[in-house]
């Protein structure tokens, strides 16, 4: 008997089938090398793609001589003790630090929330805020009913102009919770004026440093969208109180307060001379808008003097919104660049931008090429879509233009290109700050050649029939229209005994002085924008 151990055959239907999976795993393995290689190739090509257009935008701005690093554009921090914005009452609102965990860590937290929570007049209508463009004036008695209803403002007790009023029963001297509160408005300014007295010591320290050469916050640049600037509603606020104040004491008849919060407002404004940010110019034209009321109620009340009205236009001499509006679209287009590339790799860096995590999450899984592309595009749009607009040489805005060239923009964000998400996701909210600058310019140079029609005014006791009249008036050439290049229109109104200052405005229609023209927003306008924009007009009472 044999002990060898017989092995059986296997079945050839078995080597078969074997075979078979053999070089179908082969197939499936050649064919998923060939497309990791495809992959691979195709990542290589976008990538050279993408890092060949980034070193042909850098080329390119460097032959125009454009910024490449926001510290370009950036001055010197001046020292403290010349520098208003670091003043003991300021300093707290950019002075932190990082703890060892990354949270920010404030020097003075109680005067950085304070100041934040600054609590003036949220809930006021805007009807009681003066209106130059409507030609109202504030409304003190508005003023005094939220100002002494307000728990926030303690007034002393044996100056108190109010009789209370039961609103259901007509009882006198009812203070329950509920009542209707009437006041004297006979009182109205006085008590505007002893509210605001809780602002004394605070505003006392602003004054005291208007005459500082330089105003700059130290704003953490580095920190991409995650820059914080707390303090621009701080100033705003100020602004706001100081506004009312002013109006208060030309009420009274103190034209020398209301020059001094005038002043205030127009130093506090030129912290964004520093700030290449879109937010901080928004915040300057806001604030110059104050000062613009005051100086329109002033004139509606007659309380400046000749002194008062040169001070007013010297002041305002230094305006220069065009130089403004390109400093900063010059510093977004570097904080967009280089803030996009900072979340990349930091997610944390977004701050209030969570809506770019997205879109951020999609180019960490494709082509490094296709976001450098998105960049080029990104900043791109700035050379064609904002910077050709103003000319600092010429201080001019070619507003019609834009606005031709912005419907032009709007039809391509329709077709959809992905080296574009980020021009379609950032540059809309930047077309629109042209206009709000060149309204603010013209504004300005109207309040300027307001001032010497009101000198005009107070030596020959009557107006002007014309411009050409008051040229003299000021010492130096009247401000030319900088959407136009050309003068200012000038025109009397029979019936209201106004003048007006007048630029075509938006559209370049001259309206006659309309600021709103009636037929807005009916369908039939004059001009290719849709409806007739109107004119940017001063009206002077």
């Amino acid at each position: 008997m044999s002990t060898e151990t017989e092995t059986p055959d296997v079945a050839p239907s078995v080597r078969r089938w074997v075979l078979f999976k053999w070089k179908n795993a082969r197939r499936i393995l050649i064919a998923l090398a060939l497309v990791i290689t495809l992959i691979a190739v195709f990542f290589t090509f976008e990538n050279w793609r993408g890092r060949r257009a980034w070193q042909a935008f850098v080329a390119e701005m460097k032959a125009a001589g454009e910024p490449l690093e926001l510290k370009e554009l950036l001055p010197p921090m001046p020292a403290d003790d010349q520098n208003f914005a670091q003043i003991p009452l300021l300093k707290p609102l950019l002075n932190y630090g990082k703890g060892t965990n990354g949270q920010i860590v404030w020097e003075d937290a109680e005067t950085k929330t304070r100041l934040e929570t600054l609590h003036f007049a949220p809930k006021i209508p805007g009807k009681a805020w003066s209106d130059r463009h409507s030609g109202r004036e504030t409304d003190f008695a508005l003023w005094q009913t939220h100002l002494r209803d307000d728990t926030n403002f303690h007034f002393p007790v044996g100056q108190v102009s109010a009789s209370l009023i039961d609103k259901e029963e007509g009882v006198e001297g009812a203070a329950d919770v509920g009542r209707l509160h009437r006041y004297d408005t006979n009182h109205a300014v006085a008590d505007v004026v002893l509210a605001l007295k809780k602002y004394d010591v605070d505003f006392a320290a602003l004054h005291g440093a208007v005459e500082r050469p330089y105003i700059q916050f130290p704003v953490h640049y580095e920190e991409g969208f995650a820059t914080l600037l707390t303090h621009l509603q701080v100033l705003r606020n100020f602004g706001k109180i100081a506004r009312l104040k002013a109006v208060a004491a030309l009420a009274q008849n103190r034209a020398g307060d209301a020059w001094k919060e005038f002043e205030l407002i127009v130093r506090m404004s030129e912290a964004a001379d520093s700030e290449p940010v879109l937010i901080s110019q928004l915040v300057r034209i806001a604030m110059l808008n104050e000062a613009m009321e005051i100086a329109w109620e002033g004139m509606a009340k007659r309380r400046w003097s000749v002194e008062h009205l040169r001070s007013i236009e010297e002041r305002l001499r230094g305006v220069d919104q065009v130089k403004a509006y390109v400093f900063s679209m010059r510093g977004e287009r570097l904080l967009a660049l280089r803030g996009l590339d900072l979340i990349r790799n930091r997610p944390d860096a977004l701050g209030d931008f969570e809506e770019l995590e997205q879109g951020m999450g999609l180019f960490r899984n494709v082509p490094f090429g296709w976001y450098q592309n998105n960049l080029v595009e990104l900043g791109r749009a700035f050379e064609e879509y904002a910077l050709p607009y103003a000319d600092l040489a010429q201080r001019r805005f070619h507003v019609v233009e834009a606005r031709r060239k912005g419907i032009e923009f709007d039809e391509e964000l329709k077709v959809f290109s992905i080296n574009r998400m980020f021009v379609n996701l950032l540059f809309p909210a930047y077309r629109k700050v042209l206009d709000r600058c060149a309204e603010c310019q013209v504004s300005v140079d109207e309040l300027r050649v307001a001032c010497a029609v009101e000198l005009f005014r107070l030596e020959n006791k009557s107006l002007p029939k014309e411009l050409d009249e008051v040229a003299p008036m000021l010492g130096v050439p009247l401000p030319k229209d900088p959407t136009t290049g050309e003068d200012y229109r000038f025109r009397l109104e029979a019936d209201t005994g106004a003048y007006l200052i007048y630029s075509p405005g938006g559209d370049g229609v001259d309206d006659g002085g309309v600021s709103v023209a009636k037929d807005k927003g009916k369908g039939n306008s004059r001009n290719e924008f849709g409806a007739d924009l109107g004119d940017w007009v001063w009206r002077g009472i």
